[in-house]
């Protein structure tokens, strides 16, 4: 039995088998004749005729009369008769044909079976088994041909004569039936095909079994008509059925089995289901890489599937990776007409598309479609699928009328095409587009509608594509001025949208769950801009609320694998620590591999060493491995499917929370493409309210210009007047519609409104920091929720007081060298010169500060708190340390942006400046750190003297109180719509810490330690009987203190709290 690859399914070939019981003739006598075979010792066999009585055929044994004829051998004294040497010559033609056809002869093969015919049909006669086994064979030979007219000639003879000759029950007329379902399903004759193959599956479980191999490849066969015809669940039956039968028959290094799992994997994704598809994709070229090698065309298949699955998902940097290796494998070993390199050509145009190459990308799909329209002819599915690929590269190259015609075309040839619904389906969507952006909103509507039909029909109501759709007809709708038909849609799509997510999220490495986030931005926007502008009603805000904070969120859930806060999330399973632990220590080694590169860190960007490449693919095998183990992300935002019910619940008495939303403003989106106009809107919750207020805060361009002006103003009146726009602009708005009793606003800000102190912004008299009102920040409004957990999970008696020990880290030795008996340069090559002056240099400060606060946390604590100073202050020490209540850190800070850095800059700049993870560049300077920026080498425990937020994040904070990053620009990071800021502040939380005091900017070394002072006077022993404040307002009472002293703004505004705003537990405000 053959197979070969079809549309992502190996599947059955086209038997072309003689009959299965074993040929007498050996390998070696047959590879010794080319077209007549001979005697045993493989002589020629002459022809004569019986002389008298007592002859015998030498093969048969039978009884040869007077006058039959013979064929001999003189020298072996060997004779047998007519009868067995024409079988004997008619399965030697077979099996040649059959050795020509795996060679790709296949013009040879179809010679040697033509003449097995004619032979058969003299001897034997039309109606004879042997003329029924030619005729089988032929028309499997034609199948493979893509002569499917000869093939239908010969298989539909080929049937009833098997079932004549043979019985239905027999292998070969099953074989028969398989040829005929074959053709069908390649004609695109979906139904007929499978009743053919639904026959040919009832045969095999009489004649070899529901345990054999072959039972298992029918099933196969089946499950890819029905998933052809979007019966997926009848699909995913029948092939899991056949995993298991390989599985107990082959066992699981075998190619067959490697196969049944990439039919899975192919299943998986058409019904969407990505985070199982890709799994079982990577198992099956796995096992083929070990089984088959790396240059065979069934490795190539694995990897041209895996392409199409990166495409699908929006990895389209790995799609080309494993698109350009599967190209390369083709081209080495099969023919430029072979079905799966034209697969694989079809992916790489779409490569070609995705990377702006649109001249070479038509010319490949042109190509794919000659070569289809040849073989298969001009009505195939296939030639269908590549002219809309056309269709559709015409459209982005903007020529309006060629893609318009080759939509119309397409449309045609799928109409009442049972294996094209889905063709038709995108064919309606991506025509409907064309239209949208030419402003025939009507005309595209009314597509979108039959394209919803057919999907529905199709796919059904609860696939990720009916979601896409549902976002195109929101478009519509909004372009016809259907508002509240155009936020239904959204709304539905926004559910599937969160089952997917759930679904996919847990099986992706950490920077793919991110982008495929980012992915959803656009529907975001444009439900947005619909509650904003269009269908602002409380039931509108409500769940546009809802749908707005679990994205928001999410983008905090995504980080969670791999880091402390990750681990009471996970299944009780042993294997889980140790790749939690492996996956922290990877992480490390990520970033001292980056750093130990140092100006060569363009060049590892550009063609990483292969250490570094397998250190990446370990790290994201992990994170894709630990997510199966972790609740689903959508369970980490809100128990209910009310956010509003759920924040509103959760919040203390007398608070209320902005969740500020950054989004593209659709209205604007005239193009038909993304719009990049930003738009900020607040949404404002209050404790124990059932309603939620939507405000409309202005463009986002006027915004971040503000924001820009009053962060960066060095004159006092300009500052001023920036601010106080600012604050009409982003505060007053929220304050003006709370209630009188309102004592705390908790901020959730968005983008470049992450980096505004709020507290800072200037009134009419003084600044909000003299309001009554207390304001802190959080990540997003699901954090309140979260604080629930921990209040519930903390025993009652549990006292600050009485916890373990905390730690103060400050005022390391940044000169610290390893022994002079050390080898004190890095590596051989000469040293690259940094300049004199110290890099980082030391901080008097931060030693007064940290002697300040040990003193203060042993007054406030029974057990008096770890300090690590000057050489103690390594890298390895601080990562040790296991939930301290209070976590204070006085060291040097650093952020590098993405860009914008200058060649001549630092060793540090220079090596992570290209690092595209937001976590990697920022950080601590420790112990060391100076000593590693030139060029020379701090002692082992101190590795290089540079903590990152990436390794912050392999810390076990759970059990921290409070985080005090004293240190410049902590709370600065990569700022991104819908992410606030990745940095250290989130990578803080990630491990577990409740709360965390972050710097916006780079603070003052001398009068830090003072505000410092205030602040944990206030937190730990307050004023007389009212005792500690939280922590909040303790933060706001130091920054009062300071700025009433006299200090300059810089001074005192940049420092904020994110998280948690209670007093310390069992000693100040619940």
């Amino acid at each position: 039995m053959s197979a070969r690859e079809q549309n992502g399914y190996t599947v059955e070939g086209a038997a072309c088998d003689a009959e299965d019981d074993e040929l007498e003739l050996t390998i070696a006598t047959l590879q010794s004749l080319e077209a007549e075979p001979g005697c045993p010792n493989g002589h020629a066999l002459d022809p004569h005729v019986a002389v008298g009585a007592g002859f015998s055929c030498d093969r048969c044994s039978g009884t040869v009369g007077h006058g039959t004829p013979l064929y001999g051998c003189r020298d072996c004294n060997y004779d047998e008769c007519q009868q067995c040497y024409m079988r004997t010559v008619h399965k030697h033609l077979h099996v040649l044909a059959k050795r020509r056809a795996t060679a790709k002869d296949l013009a040879g093969a179809e010679a040697l079976l033509s003449r097995a015919e004619v032979a058969s049909a003299a001897f034997w006669g039309k109606h004879s088994k042997e003329y029924a086994t030619s005729m089988t064979s032929l028309g499997a030979l034609y199948i493979e041909h893509g002569e499917y007219d000869q093939a239908f000639k010969y298989c539909a003879q080929a049937k009833p004569l098997a079932a004549a000759c043979f019985g239905t029950q027999h292998i070969l007329y099953a074989k028969c039936v398989n040829n005929l379902a074959l053709l069908h399903k390649r004609m695109g004759m979906f139904d007929e095909a499978e009743d053919l193959y639904r026959e040919s599956l009832s045969i095999k479980a009489v004649s070899v079994g529901r345990q054999h191999e072959d039972y298992a490849t029918s099933l196969v066969n089946l499950a890819e008509v029905s998933a052809q015809t979007c019966k997926f669940s009848e699909a995913e039956a029948a092939l899991l059925q056949a995993r298991e039968i390989l599985f107990k028959a082959l066992g699981e290094k075998h190619v067959k089995y490697a196969t049944s799992l990439n039919n899975l994997g192919y299943l998986y994704k058409l019904m969407g289901a990505y985070d199982k598809a890709e799994p079982v994709y990577m198992e099956a070229t796995r096992i083929r890489a070990e089984v088959c090698g790396s240059q065979h065309p069934d490795y190539a298949s694995s990897l041209n599937n895996l392409a199409v699955l990166y495409m699908v998902m929006g990895a389209h940097d790995k799609a080309e990776d494993q698109c350009l290796s599967a190209k390369m494998i083709y081209e080495k070993t099969v023919s430029s007409h072979h079905p799966e390199r034209i697969v694989c050509l079809n992916n790489y145009a779409n490569v070609l598309l995705r990377a702006g190459k649109l001249k070479e990308a038509e010319e490949v799909f042109l190509q794919v479609r000659e070569i289809r329209a040849s073989a298969l002819g001009e009505s195939h599915p296939d030639v269908a699928k590549s002219t809309f690929h056309l269709a559709d590269i015409s459209a982005v190259m903007g020529d309006m009328q060629k893609a318009e015609e080759r939509h119309q075309t397409v449309l045609h040839m799928s109409q009442g095409h049972a294996g094209l619904l889905a063709l038709r389906c995108e064919c309606l969507r991506s025509l409907a587009s064309l239209y949208i952006k030419v402003s025939k909103f009507e005309e595209a509507h009314s597509l979108l509608l039959e394209a919803q039909e057919v999907l529905a029909m199709s796919h059904g109501c609860e696939h990720p594509e009916y979601a896409k759709l549902l976002m195109n007809i929101a478009r519509a709708c909004m372009k016809t001025g259907r508002f509240k038909a155009a936020m239904g849609n959204i709304l539905f799509a926004a559910q599937i949208h969160q089952t997917s997510l759930n679904l996919v999220l847990a099986a992706l490495p950490e920077p793919r769950r991110l982008q495929y986030i980012a992915s959803m931005d656009e529907d975001t926007s444009r439900l947005l801009t619909l509650a904003v502008k269009h269908v602002n009603t409380f039931d509108s805000i409500r769940q546009c609320f809802h749908v707005v904070a679990c994205r928001k969120h999410l983008v905090f859930d995504a980080s969670l694998y791999g880091s402390a806060l990750g681990d009471p999330l996970v299944a009780h399973d042993a294997r889980v620590e140790t790749d939690f632990a492996e996956l922290r220590a990877l992480r490390g080694q990520l970033v001292q591999h980056l750093l130990s590169e140092g100006t060569a860190a363009e060049a590892l960007q550009s063609a990483p060493p292969a250490q570094f490449k397998h250190l990446v693919a370990r790290v994201e095998d992990l994170e894709r491995k630990l997510g199966k183990f972790l609740k689903a992300p959508g369970s980490l935002c809100f128990e209910s499917n009310d956010a509003l019910q759920s924040v509103s619940a959760s919040l203390p008495r007398n608070t209320a929370i902005v969740e500020y939303v950054l989004f593209g403003d659709m209205d604007s989106d005239t193009s038909g493409g993304t719009c990049t106009i930003g738009h900020y809107a607040a949404f404002v919750v209050e404790a124990g309210q059932d309603t939620a207020s939507l405000l409309d805060i202005g463009h986002a361009d006027y915004v971040h210009a503000l924001v820009d002006e009053f962060l960066g103003a060095t004159r006092q009146t300009k500052r001023v007047a920036a601010g106080l726009t600012l604050r009409r602009l982003v505060l007053d708005v929220v304050v003006a519609i709370l209630r009188p009793s309102a004592q705390h606003l908790f901020i959730a800000p968005d983008a470049r409104l992450a980096q505004l102190p709020f507290d800072a912004l200037p009134c009419e008299v003084g600044h909000v920091l003299d309001w009554e009102l207390t304001l802190s920040y959080v990540v997003s409004s699901r954090d309140v929720v979260g604080w629930n957990d921990i209040n519930k999970s903390r025993a009652q008696s549990y006292q600050f007081r009485d916890a373990p020990a905390s730690l103060v880290v400050a005022d390391p030795d940044f000169k610290l060298e390893a022994a002079s008996s050390d080898d004190t340069s890095i590596n051989t090559e000469p040293l690259v010169d940094w300049g004199c002056a110290p890099v980082f240099q030391a901080l008097r400060g931060t030693g007064e500060e940290g002697n300040m606060v040990a003193n203060m946390l042993a007054r406030a604590q029974h057990e008096p708190p770890k300090s690590l100073t000057g050489p103690d202050a390594t890298v390895n020490n601080l990562l040790q340390a296991q939930g301290p209540p209070i976590l204070h850190v006085a060291t040097h800070g650093f952020f590098l942006p993405a860009s914008g850095i200058p060649k001549s800059a630092t060793r540090l700049h220079q090596s992570l400046r290209h690092a595209a993870d937001p976590f990697v560049r920022c950080g601590f300077a420790m112990s060391g750190a100076d000593t590693w920026m030139r060029g020379r080498k701090p002692p082992p425990c101190a590795g290089t003297g540079i903590l990152t937020a990436l390794e912050l994040r392999g810390m076990n904070l759970k059990g921290t109180h409070l985080g005090v990053f004293s240190c410049c620009d902590t709370g600065c990071g990569h700022a991104q719509r819908g992410e606030g800021v990745i940095g250290m502040g989130r990578a803080a939380m990630l491990t577990g810490a409740e709360s965390v005091v972050l710097t916006l900017w780079r603070i003052d070394d001398d009068s830090t330690p003072a505000l410092m002072k205030n602040f944990y006077e206030a937190l730990l022993l307050g004023f007389g009987e009212s005792g500690p404040l939280g922590r909040a307002a303790s933060l706001r009472w130091a920054q009062r203190r300071h700025r009433e002293r006299g200090e300059p703004f810089s001074n005192w505004a940049p420092f904020v709290l994110y998280g948690m705003h209670h007093g310390l537990p069992g000693h100040g405000p619940a």
